[in-house]
């Protein structure tokens, strides 16, 4: 499965959609760890096309979700500024 698939896959599980059932609301995915976090980030940011800010605790998380974040839109081929602050 190529990773644009996955992402494709994720963003269409319903749980996902779930989450955001009130646009323009703060979103808590503070549960999740690891690289799924950026995972659902990125399904998050391709299918709902919106601005988004993502806020962490420590600096060096903020570096790693960022990354991480930026080589899944990557594969997506992605037209999505991303930026870290």
């Amino acid at each position: 499965m190529k990773l644009n698939d996955l992402i494709d896959k994720v963003a269409s599980l319903p749980q996902l959609s779930g989450l955001v059932a009130r646009p323009g609301q703060p979103l808590s995915i503070s549960p999740v760890s690891g690289t799924v976090k950026p995972l659902l980030y990125a399904a998050l940011l391709h299918k709902y096309r919106s601005p988004s800010l993502i806020i962490t605790a420590r600096e060096d998380e903020a570096k790693r979700i960022y990354d991480e974040l930026k080589y899944f839109m990557d594969a997506l081929d992605h037209s999505t500024a991303i930026a870290l602050f």
